[in-house]
């Protein structure tokens, strides 16, 4: 009877775990099942290539790209996908190219950010189709091939050809008659130059030329507007259809008319007043800026991992902006003619024989850049020539790591911006400067930072406005190429007044090649400039303006 009893008791607990291991299981499903609908509702997908979907279908499969069989909400745009977002969502944006400009609308929350994101091979293209062009015969009396259009409805401030390569744009001041513009028309004169044109780069005050380049090598095509018609020039004078061009808008006034030119409505990713958003991922293209940010409202911004290229600038913060990342990006022109021997970079020659410099034609390819993004392109290059990140009135906190900004006039512009960090950048091949000073920059950290070939890696522009000027510059690489460019500028502009005395601390950099570590311009003494335990390895150690600036 005890063997039966135990059997019968082994029998009862084998049925009582039997019972409890189905109800486990049964309840770890359920539990499963629960954490996979809220993943689910938490994570939105847009697709525009999606199969047997209609935008915002909820049956979504991500395996099988199509709806019906899945349990994802899906959207075929961004903007969409975006609208719909809430605090702590995903919005996973599949591979593919999406033409839109892209307003955020939602906030996310502290902790729990709206997340867009693109995988691999995801497109973000901010430009418009540009259709009915024809000869620009009026304007074009060699026939070397200008053509136009009226069709595009606004004022183009960006245009790319073949997808992705940037055309030059000439500022409106260059295409339209203003008596009070050097270069008044000029525009159109170079819209009808011979592919055979040359450029001369002079030394000596123009008394000598240094070398000769063809006016088009780098460049390959250019853009403007007047009147209501776009003019597009190829070197080769092939017809706009043939290279897929495609336009952005110029710049929206204020409704409050605060500044008419700081807002683009052509944009790809527009952030104004909205927090908490992590944008990463993607290729942006085509658009006048990639990302812009704008008011105090926003903040706890995170950009990072993205491809930005083309336009006239890659990110642009402006108005109160604060405590935002910008990381881990990549941000170039892309310009249409630029190649491995035609890019910008230092372009400053120390001696006036080119035969010293074994790439004399190059060099003279990256001055003409120099000339391009200065009087062609923009009024100035650093005003709306072309710039990686702009700093603009931007708020405190901000902070820019990680990243490599090249091949463009300007790498990082700082405008009446204060309590920014600026660390472990890579900065290269620049027209102009690698990152660029003006007034109102109080409490700047950059350190940690490579920069190399460019006009300046470093230009403190205006310092005769000395005013609420803090700069802290330490443990920065700096180099220039053998006898060209210098590592650091110091600009003050001859004869005008000295407004307070801008207060730079300047310490533990290695500083090597160029024709000058440090040049100084103007004829101001200043007092509060600190040089200490910094190594200089250049041609020239510093450079003193035409009556000493220090």
């Amino acid at each position: 009877m005890k063997t039966i009893r135990t059997s019968r008791t082994i029998r009862t607990v084998v049925f009582l775990l039997a019972v409890l291991g189905a109800g486990f299981v049964l309840g770890m499903g359920f539990v499963l099942g629960a954490q996979e609908a809220r993943a689910a509702a938490n994570i939105i997908y847009v697709d525009n290539t999606a199969q047997n979907c209609s935008d915002g279908a909820t049956t979504y499969n991500p395996d099988t790209k199509s709806c019906g069989s899945g349990t994802y909400k899906m959207y075929t745009t961004i903007q969409r996908g975006a609208d719909n977002a809430q605090p702590g969502y995903v919005v996973k944006v599949r591979s593919g190219i999406y033409y839109e400009r892209i307003t955020i609308t939602e906030s996310g929350a502290d902790g729990n950010p709206i997340t867009i994101e693109g995988e691999d091979g995801a497109i973000i293209d901010g430009s418009d189709e540009v259709t009915g062009w024809v000869r620009a015969s009026e304007v074009d009396p060699n026939g070397y091939g200008i053509y136009k259009t009226n069709s595009i409805g606004y004022v183009p401030w960006a245009m790319t050809a073949d997808n992705d390569k940037n055309i030059a744009r000439l500022n409106n001041r260059v295409m339209e008659e203003d008596p009070a513009w050097v270069y008044s028309r000029y525009g159109f004169n170079i819209l009808s130059l011979s592919p055979d044109a040359i450029w001369k780069k002079s030394w000596n005050n123009g008394k000598e030329i240094w070398t000769t380049v063809n006016y088009w090598d780098g460049v390959g095509a250019y853009f403007g507007w007047l009147d209501g018609w776009t003019y597009v020039r190829f070197k080769d004078g092939s017809h706009p259809n043939s290279h897929n061009v495609r336009s952005s808008p110029r710049p929206e006034r204020r409704t409050d008319n605060s500044c008419w030119s700081c807002w683009p409505r052509g944009s790809a990713i527009k952030i104004e007043d909205k927090h908490d958003i992590t944008i990463r991922g993607f290729q942006i293209r085509g658009a006048r800026y990639s990302i812009a940010m704008a008011r105090t409202g926003t903040y706890n911004v995170i950009i990072e991992n993205n491809h930005m290229i083309n336009g006239q600038g890659r990110v642009f913060l402006w108005s109160g902006p604060h405590d935002n990342i910008i990381r881990n990006n990549r941000m170039e022109t892309n310009q249409y003619g630029f190649t491995d021997n035609f890019r910008p970079g230092a372009s400053a020659p120390a001696t006036g024989n080119s035969s010293e410099y074994p790439n004399a034609y190059e060099i003279g390819v990256k001055s003409h850049f120099y000339q391009i993004f200065k009087h062609e392109l923009g009024e100035t290059a650093e005003a709306n020539g072309d710039s990686g990140i702009y700093f603009m009135d931007a708020g405190t906190g901000n902070e820019v790591y990680g990243n490599d900004i090249h091949d463009g006039a300007v790498g990082i512009a700082l405008s009446g911006t204060n309590n920014v960090k600026i660390h472990d950048n890579t900065i290269h091949n620049l027209s102009h400067q690698g990152i660029w000073f003006l007034d109102n920059t109080y409490d700047i950290h950059i350190y940690d930072n490579l920069l190399y070939d460019s006009l300046h890696n470093f230009r403190m522009q205006n310092l005769q406005d000395g005013n609420n000027r803090l700069v802290y510059i330490y443990n920065n690489r700096l180099y220039e190429p053998p006898k060209l460019g210098e590592n650091m500028f110091f600009h003050l502009w001859p004869g005008r007044p000295l407004n307070g005395d801008p207060e730079f601390y300047i310490y533990h950099n290695s500083i090597s090649g160029g024709r000058v570590a440090v040049g100084f311009g103007g004829e101001r003494q200043l007092s509060k400039f600190y040089f200490i335990n910094n190594i200089f390895l250049p041609m020239h150690c510093i450079q003193l303006g035409p009556a000493g600036a220090m």
